[in-house]
């Protein structure tokens, strides 16, 4: 029963991050609302996706949600990082129409937003690999 526990101990913290990732990633994509809920021994998650409909993951294979996204095979809209490279090749534009401060808090947003999501990639990946040890 523990590593029962356990896995559903990590399904919730992958739930949790993939909705800050989508939180995050709105200052460079448009809201696609997605609802999330693990199955009862945590093994699976569940989505429903606006645009995607329904799928599931394994909890060891969590990391693949954000994958595409990640790395520019998203269905709709850019990839993350061709999204974030299209935002800092229109900083020049933003720093004209930006107040100094509205420009300085924006960039800060940007680039805490990229390693961030970057950041909760890679914990993604670690509950995969706890996922499998269990």
């Amino acid at each position: 029963m523990i590593n029962e526990e356990k896995r559903i101990q990590l399904a919730k913290e992958a739930i949790g991050l993939i909705k800050e990732f989508r939180k995050e990633e709105l200052l460079v994509s448009t809201e696609i609302a997605i609802e999330m809920e693990a199955s009862e021994d945590g093994s699976l998650i569940f989505f429903k996706h606006e645009k995607d409909g329904e799928y599931e993951y394994e909890l060891k294979e969590i990391s693949e949600e954000l994958a595409h996204d990640m790395k520019g095979f998203a269905m709709f809209g850019p990839g993350f990082y061709e999204a974030f490279d299209m935002e800092v090749s229109e900083l020049k534009d933003k720093y004209e129409e930006l107040s100094k401060v509205e420009f300085i808090e924006f960039v800060g947003k940007l680039y805490y937003m990229k390693y961030r999501c970057e950041e909760i990639y890679e914990k993604l990946k670690d509950i995969e690999i706890k996922a499998m040890q269990l």
